[in-house]
Formats: C-alpha cells, structure tokens, sequence
C-alpha cells in the first residue's frame, strides 16, 4: 500500500509537472511567455493536482473499481466534467485575486477553458484506472500461479506424504487378510483403493469440488482405515444437506481427517471417533473435524506438514481474510474448524 501511494505521488508530480512545461512551451511558441503568464501555468498545475486527486478520493470512497467498464465509463465522464468546472470556478477566482483587469472572463472563455480540462481530466482518469486494472490483472496472475503452484504441491505431497507406501502397505496388507475371510469386502477395498488413489490426481488438478464429493473421497478413505483399525475407530457423518453443492479446495476435509487419524486415533490404544460436520449458517460454511485425543504439545510444523501448514495457505490463497483455520481442544476432543465466509 505505502509503495502504490509513493507510485501514485510521483506519477501525480511528474504528471502535472509535464502538463505545464507543455503549456509553457505552448505560449513560448506563440510568444506569449510572460511572468504573469507563468503564474498562471503554476495555478493551473496545482489546481489540476488538487482536483485530480480529490477525483481518486472520489474514486476508491465509492468503490468505482467495483464497476463494470459498460457502468464505469458515464461515471467517470461525469466526475471528469464536474472536476473540469470546479478547476474553472478556482482557477477564476485566484486569476481575478490576482489580475482583476483579465477577469472575469466571458462565459465562452470559461466553456472552452473548461472543455480543455475535462479532456485532461478524462485522459487523467483513464491513464488511472488503466494502471489500476493492469496491476491488478498482474496480482490476480500472480494469485493464480501461486494457487496453482500450491494445488500441484498438494497433489505431490498427498501422494507422496499422506497417501504414501506407509498407507498403500497398510491398505494392501489389509485387503490382502480380507481375501479368505471375506472375498466380498476385499474386492469392495480394492475397488475403493483404487478410487482414492484415482480421485487424489483428479482432484489435485481442479481447484474446486463439492462438498459432497469431498466427502465420498473422504468415506473411502476411512471405509479402508476402519479395516485396520477395526473397531478402534468410529465414524460419524453430519453433513448439512444445503452445504453439498458448496465448492471448497480439493482435499480440504480430506487432509483433516488423515491428521486427526495420525495424531489422534493412531496414537490411543483403544483408539476413538471421528466426528465429520459440516454446517451452514446464512454465509458462514463451519466445517469441523473432531478425533479423540489431545494436541500433541511437542507436534512441529514440520510433523504436522501438509496438514495444517498448506490448508492455511491454500485458504489464504483461495478467500483472502475470508477464511479461517484453527485448532484447539474442548471437552476431551481435537477439533480441526474451518470458516469461511461465502459472500
């Protein structure tokens, strides 16, 4: 922000300071470059440094970025030409302060003069948000590539990380016990590992999935936790039906429930449950995963990894302030809350 109002101070300076250097050459040609004259030219710059700045108060108090160009382009006309006649009406008055034999001019003087200004003012205007609109595009490229950058992260180290040998041994070792015992449900365990490992590339690439289809991705997972653990853990579902169509980041839920597995369930002898929720209040979408357990006081950032370290980022990344992660215990349960505000 400091560095954008020096950027707009220096441009204001330069700006104005070129617009009367033209008009000093201006009247230096027709040979009408006198004392009075200059005083004139350095009303003129200061003035048009005042009243173009007041335009961008104008501009930023009435959110005119907000607009779209077909809304935008009559404001900005009109504001254009209500700065030009003001510029006139106290260009007027310190002119006739000044020199009382020059003024006050006749009235198709002032309409000129001011014609002149609002061209000034309008191209002023036009230069502004066309600087505006490029820095922003650049930002939003900048957002995106970063955004992108963290997705295909995600996706590595999910693979790598959290879906990594460690599971698929697990998984296998799991499946593989079930074969005798219960062909049916190994076959089933098969064709759910299959699609966690399918759904963690395909949904590493998008930048959005539905809550509802986060939480399927979700119940595989667990449907091949719950074959290890048996019956140490236990899960329960409390989806709000209006929050399903609801678009999140890909793996959000998903990388909460492996940590509370992780630290949580896995590290209890007799294990513990699982609570899924996912409310909506107005514009508030409250997702919350709970685990038996406590925080680990000694967890790292660096133990803890993927888990909380890239969802707050990718929620910064994806909602701005908008979003919010935390973590904390309450009543002999680790819950894992994010909040986002829809609007």
């Amino acid at each position: 922000m400091i560095k954008n109002n020096r950027q707009y101070l220096i441009f204001q300076l330069v700006g104005w300071l070129g617009y009367a250097v033209l008009l000093l050459i201006a009247l230096y040609l027709k040979d009408e470059l006198t004392d009075k004259r200059i005083v004139f030219v350095i009303i003129s710059a200061l003035i048009g440094l005042l009243i173009s700045h007041l335009i961008r108060i104008f501009f930023l108090r009435f959110h005119f970025f907000n607009y779209t160009i077909i809304s935008l382009i009559p404001r900005v006309i009109l504001l254009s030409f209500i700065g030009a006649i003001i510029f006139e009406g106290i260009y007027s008055f310190l002119s006739t302060l000044i020199d009382n034999t020059v003024f006050p001019r006749s009235i198709a003087d002032f309409l000129s003069d001011t014609i002149s200004i609002f061209s000034v003012l309008l191209i002023w205007s036009i230069i502004y948000f066309t600087n505006h609109f490029i820095r922003k595009s650049r930002l939003e490229e900048i957002k995106n590539l970063q955004l992108v950058s963290t997705n295909t992260e995600i996706e590595l180290q999910h693979l790598r990380t959290q879906l990594n040998p460690h599971f698929l041994f697990n998984a296998l070792n799991s499946i593989r016990a079930l074969i005798n015992i219960d062909p049916v449900l190994a076959k089933e365990s098969i064709t759910k590992l299959s699609s966690i490992l399918r759904n963690s590339l395909l949904f590493g690439r998008k930048e959005q999935v539905s809550i509802e289809d986060e939480c399927q991705f979700v119940n595989d997972y667990l449907s091949l936790e719950k074959i290890r653990f048996e019956e140490r853990i236990a899960v329960n579902w409390d989806i709000d039906a209006a929050a399903k169509t609801i678009l999140i980041p890909p793996l959000i839920i998903q990388t909460q429930v492996e940590n509370a597995i992780k630290h949580g369930i896995s590290t209890r002898i007799k294990g513990g449950e699982i609570t899924i929720k996912v409310t909506l209040s107005e514009t508030i979408l409250t997702i919350e995963i709970k685990n038996s357990g406590k925080i680990q006081k000694k967890e790292t950032k660096k133990n803890v990894g993927v888990g909380l370290t890239n969802t707050q980022r990718r929620l910064e990344l994806t909602y701005g302030d908008k979003a919010k992660h935390s973590l904390f215990e309450e009543n002999g349960e680790v819950i894992s809350q994010i909040k986002i505000e829809l609007t």
